[in-house]
């Protein structure tokens, strides 16, 4: 980018921010809570009691499902450092029984299935920019959770792109096209 400078009409080579590394990430304090996603370290707000409570809904779910099929579901603050070396933290995400072994300091590749739930703060990162980074990732179900909409979106990665595959309201279950027999009603969701 450049810029002209005052009176001389000449251009000046504006400085490009550096783009942040893993190193830039874990520089930060322990209990400090960020993203690095595309070389820009994002530092979301603390969740919210309807969102956190929604979360939790949905890893217990998951939980059970887990002790009939095995895998593992891991709930935020958790990072998984994506292949394209983006470190996010899911509000929740799952893994399948053969991959849980890459669950460790951190969880190093793709989960089989990323929840997301959205605040008036995190809408345009979860819905955009979290979801072009989950695609590009190859992450086959995203799920974005909105409390306000009380509803759930399934997003379910089609070759490349993202392929809508429901948006699911109160009355409804939310059905995984991912994990074989994974199912939560959306009510059950938003009583937290």
């Amino acid at each position: 980018m450049a810029r002209r400078t005052a009176g001389s009409g000449r251009l000046r080579a504006m400085p490009q921010a550096r783009r942040k590394t893993l190193r830039d990430l874990y520089r930060l304090p322990p209990e400090t809570r960020a993203e690095l996603i595309d070389g820009v370290i994002h530092m979301p707000p603390a969740p919210s009691g309807d969102h956190q409570g929604a979360a939790l809904i949905i890893a217990a779910a998951l939980l059970r499902y887990s002790r009939r099929h095995g895998g593992r579901p891991v709930i935020a603050p958790y990072d998984v450092l994506l292949p394209s070396r983006s470190v996010v933290e899911p509000d929740v995400f799952y893994v399948r029984r053969e991959r849980v072994d890459l669950i460790r300091k951190r969880f190093e590749g793709v989960p089989d299935l990323v929840v997301e739930v959205v605040s008036p703060g995190s809408r345009g990162r979860d819905g955009l920019l979290k979801r072009r980074l989950y695609e590009r990732n190859r992450v086959a179900e995203y799920w974005i959770v909105d409390p306000i909409g009380r509803s759930v979106t399934v997003l379910v990665l089609r070759g490349r792109r993202y392929e809508t595959a429901a948006i699911v309201g109160e009355g409804e279950r939310v059905i995984s096209r991912r994990l074989k027999g994974f199912a939560i009603a959306v009510k059950t969701v938003f009583e937290g």
